[in-house]
């Protein structure tokens, strides 16, 4: 029988600055993260099913139409010139 060897999952903190510093590296969950969340996927939903029931596409050809949606929009934000952020406030 070989002996069962334990490695470390991850390094230890050694300090609590090293600790909080981490911690900073995270961003803030906001409330408007969450608002953003539910509106995304009431959104979704909605559409999924006005595409694929009441439209009577099916679900082949909704999947096919939101990939499509989904790569036009990805290719726009990445051929884009620079960040333009959506702000609600000053």
């Amino acid at each position: 029988m070989s002996a069962i060897r334990h490695v470390p999952i991850c390094k230890k903190v050694e300090s609590m600055t090293e600790t909080q510093s981490a911690l900073s590296k995270v961003p803030e969950v906001t409330l408007g993260f969450w608002i953003i969340k539910i509106f995304a996927t009431t959104l979704r939903e909605v559409g999924g099913n006005a595409v694929t029931m009441q439209l009577g596409f099916g679900y082949l050809i909704g999947s096919a139409i939101f990939a499509a949606m989904l790569i036009v929009l990805v290719g726009a934000q990445i051929t884009g010139k620079r960040f333009q952020p959506f702000y609600i406030g000053q």
